[in-house]
């Protein structure tokens, strides 16, 4: 079981041969994947993040009530995605996907 409480960020999930599953409030896939490939991300910080982080590369924002899938690595490979649930009730509608 894994759990964390880092600056934006709070989950908890599972683990096992097949990936990782995490639930609750977490940054989006674009700070995991492409986050470490851009100046923003890794030795630039504020200075080299877009106008208004408008793609999160900066970690400014989370998302909450979600629920994030990461694969482990296969020969190189590594992929996943995020599902943000509605903070209202019966609000389907009104949810992140990435």
């Amino acid at each position: 079981m894994l759990c964390s409480v880092v600056r934006l960020t709070f989950y908890v999930g599972l683990s096992s041969g097949a990936g990782t599953v995490t639930m609750e409030r977490q940054y989006n896939s674009v700070v995991d994947y492409l986050g470490p490939l851009s100046a923003a991300g890794t030795w630039g910080g504020t200075y080299f993040g877009h106008i208004a982080d408008n793609d999160n590369l900066n970690s400014d924002f989370s998302i909450a009530n979600a629920i994030k899938y990461q694969s482990n690595n296969y020969a190189g490979f590594t992929f996943g995605g995020l599902y943000g649930f509605s903070n209202q009730a019966g609000g389907f509608a009104n949810n992140w996907r990435i």
